[in-house]
C-alpha cells in the first residue's frame, strides 16, 4: 500500500490565506503542532472549531533536525517548563 503524504502551505508572520471549510490542517514550522480546524459562518460570524492533531504532530516531529529544535526548547528552557 502506497503511503500518502500531506504537505502544507508555507504561510508567512502576517500573511493572509484561504482556509478550506473543513478539516484545515496547520503546523507551526518552528515546533511542528498541528491542529485540524472547521470554520462555518453562523449568525454572521465566523466560528472555528480546532482539534490537535496528535498523529500529524508526531510524524512532522519525527522528521525535524536539531537545529529546528533548538528555538523551541530554548523558549522552554525560558519558560521553566524545560532543563
Amino acid at each position: 500500500m502506497k503511503k500518502s503524504h500531506k504537505s502544507y502551505e508555507q504561510v508567512y508572520d502576517g500573511d493572509w490565506t484561504y482556509p478550506i471549510q473543513k478539516n484545515y490542517k496547520e503546523a507551526c514550522c518552528h515546533c511542528g503542532l498541528t491542529h485540524k480546524q472547521n470554520y462555518r459562518v453562523r449568525n454572521g460570524y465566523v466560528e472555528v472549531q480546532v482539534f490537535q492533531d496528535k498523529r500529524a504532530t508526531a510524524m512532522i516531529r519525527r522528521h525535524m533536525t536539531p537545529e529546528q529544535w533548538e528555538p523551541l526548547l530554548k523558549y522552554l528552557r525560558k519558560q521553566g517548563l524545560c532543563k
